[in-house]
């Protein structure tokens, strides 16, 4: 069990370092009113958006595991120098939790805390459920 828990947050790091590298140059366009928090959460919003709408549409073609790898490779690789470039200036860490915005941060952290640990949760039933057959209807991967 630990190992599958180990492979799903490698794969949902690899998925955020290459949304992160898509979307990296969103950053260029946004407004001097914006702080760098903002510019870094807008920025992997719309790369894993980008990312994944990528995804879609070479999944339209061929959905194979290699293909996945090169893709996400790709999406990682793009992600080097923004990554370093933030690891640089840490400083935006501290800007997260200012007086006002507390609240907001602590719902949003009990919720990624809720999410990953429901995500852990193993599919129960059988294929008569209509939830258990619609979650797991989608792209499929051919080995």
């Amino acid at each position: 069990m630990l190992w599958l828990v180990l492979r799903a947050l490698v794969g949902v790091v690899m998925l955020t370092l290459a949304g992160f590298g898509c979307g990296a140059w969103i950053a260029n366009f946004l407004p001097t009113t914006c702080n760098r928090i903002e510019r870094v959460g807008i920025s992997l919003l719309g790369g894993l958006g980008i990312f994944s709408l990528a995804l879609f549409l070479i999944g339209q073609i061929s959905f194979s595991p290699p293909i996945i790898l090169t893709a996400v490779s790709a999406g990682v690789v793009m992600s080097i120098q923004p990554v370093w470039h933030a690891w640089r200036k840490r400083g935006f860490v501290q800007q997260i939790i200012q007086r006002d915005a507390f609240i907001p941060f602590l719902i949003v952290l009990i919720v990624l805390a809720l999410t990953a640990v429901a995500g852990t949760a193993e599919i129960t039933g059988d294929w008569s459920q209509d939830a258990v057959a619609y979650h797991l209807l989608g792209p499929t991967v051919w080995l």
